[in-house]
């Protein structure tokens, strides 16, 4: 009888010790998450709202946009959100070059 009492003691224990965890790593990741999602908003508005305004200030210097812009530009003039976001994220990530470039090219000798 007393297996049976220090057996359910120690599931009682880890069963306490496990929801302890559970509610740390929640809150531990409460900010991070509320960070992410306020990045994202500002995100979208920069390319939605403000983006598109350097148009007409380019327009009025009479000079050319940069490549990029025009680019965003052009896809916001189609009417699907979800090809004006994804399209930015692909050029976003062309602007950075591939981390394994260095060590390909330290690899081949060159």
């Amino acid at each position: 009888m007393d297996f049976w009492i220090v057996v359910l003691s120690q599931i009682a224990d880890f069963q306490g010790g496990e929801k302890e965890l559970r509610s740390k790593v929640i809150s531990a990741l409460i900010y991070p998450v509320v960070l992410l999602v306020l990045a994202i908003s500002v995100l979208i508005f920069l390319l939605v709202f403000f983006i598109p305004r350097f148009q007409t200030i380019f327009a009025g210097f009479g000079a050319e946009l940069p490549l990029i812009t025009q680019d965003h530009c052009r896809d916001q003039q189609v009417d699907s959100w979800i090809w004006l976001i994804c399209g930015d994220w692909d050029r976003i990530a062309c602007l950075f070059p591939a981390p394994c470039a260095d060590v390909r090219k330290g690899a081949a000798g060159v």
